[in-house]
């Protein structure tokens, strides 16, 4: 109940803005930093037009006392012929190392059963060691290594390649 998948550019914008601004969280995340509410108002509009289309499953992470968003979790790069979709998460500073990411990751790979994907993969940046040790900890299985796959502030940076089998673990 404290994950949800209704969005609002509105009512959420200014929570989706604290986190996308950050520099903290985007930094192993393969974007730069917004600086306006208005970029992630339109962030927002285009990820929503995106959930219209099925090509992506966000759900918003909440607090469970004050129902305030701190984070949000989804599905991208949905291939339903193939059954396989890409992960991504992000949560506010304050939040991480207590527990939401996991919750939040073991109920979307849920909600990821009744939507047939079978294979949930991951890109980690090599430099991201807790969420390494966050997918690991939850049955992904390391696959390799992508050398110069993201760019960010200039830089590339190598990635490893994490999967999940729900049909297998769930």
């Amino acid at each position: 109940d404290w994950l949800r998948t209704a969005y609002s550019a509105m009512e959420d914008g200014p929570h989706v803005f604290a986190i996308f601004s950050d520099e903290h969280v985007l930094r192993h995340y393969g974007m730069e930093p917004h600086r306006t509410l208005e970029e992630t108002e339109q962030m927002l509009t285009h990820m929503l037009a995106q959930i219209e289309t099925g090509a992506v499953i966000r759900f918003a992470i909440e607090h469970r006392e004050s129902k305030a968003l701190i984070g949000t979790i989804g599905f991208h790069n949905r291939a339903p012929s193939h059954r396989r979709a890409e992960i991504g998460y992000e949560l506010r500073p304050e939040y991480w190392r207590a527990g939401y990411a996991t919750e939040a990751l073991h109920a979307a790979l849920q909600f990821a059963v009744t939507c047939e994907i079978e294979r949930v993969g991951a890109i980690v940046y090599v430099e991201n060691l807790a969420s390494q040790r966050m997918l690991e900890k939850n049955g992904f299985i390391q696959e390799g290594r992508l050398h110069n796959y993201m760019r960010q502030r200039g830089q590339s940076h190598d990635v490893y390649v994490y999967s999940y089998m729900t049909h297998h673990q769930v």
